[in-house]
């Protein structure tokens, strides 16, 4: 096994642990959000299935058939969407944490995602303004042993998170690549919360 190919699988490996750490705080969070959603869900997919209902009987008295399988459909998109829609709200909701809980948010992402040695961490345009200026300390406080992060004066474009560079090699931890990673696992959680 190759150099490369060992980093590769530490990187894929630790990958996987903190995709696991942040899918873990993902599923709280869709959790919470599902509570307070669920009742809009609830109300939204009623609505849907009054109009589904509704299309089905008038499509019923030409071909029953037809309109069985129109509404299945129909169902089945707007599942989906609610889907989308509440998973997507979950991971802006992570970049909409009060300052404080989003700098605890990336400091537990960092110590989950840390590398045994010295890096950078890379953080979207606006959060070095928005992180208190002990952000720094508590990183490293919080990092494994062996690892360290510098605060990286270059920004990326990102819509939560950071982006970690060991050697000229960057990893990808902003929220949209996590949920992303994960999409499938948060797809069948958030149907699960929904509709049982």
């Amino acid at each position: 096994m190759t150099g490369l190919e060992k980093i590769i699988g530490e990187i894929q490996r630790e990958g996987q642990m903190a995709a696991d750490d942040i899918l873990a705080v993902a599923r709280q969070e869709a959790d919470q959000i599902a509570q307070a959603a669920r009742a809009q869900a609830e109300a939204q997919v009623q609505k849907i299935r009054q109009e589904a209902d509704a299309q089905a009987e008038d499509i019923a008295r030409r071909a029953q058939s037809a309109a069985d399988l129109k509404k299945r459909g129909a169902v089945l998109a707007a599942k989906q969407q609610l889907i989308a829609q509440c998973i997507d709200s979950a991971r802006r909701s992570l970049a909409e944490l009060d300052d404080a809980a989003y700098a605890a948010l990336l400091i537990k992402m960092a110590a989950a995602f840390a590398h045994p040695e010295p890096g950078e961490i890379c953080l979207r345009a606006g959060d070095l303004e928005r992180l208190r200026a002990d952000f720094a300390q508590k990183l490293q406080a919080a990092l494994p042993a062996g690892a360290a992060l510098q605060i990286s004066g270059e920004s990326r474009d990102i819509d939560g998170g950071f982006v970690l560079v060991y050697g000229g090699i960057e990893e990808n931890c902003s929220f949209q690549a996590l949920f992303d990673a994960d999409l499938e696992k948060l797809q069948d959680l958030v149907q699960h919360s929904l509709f049982g």
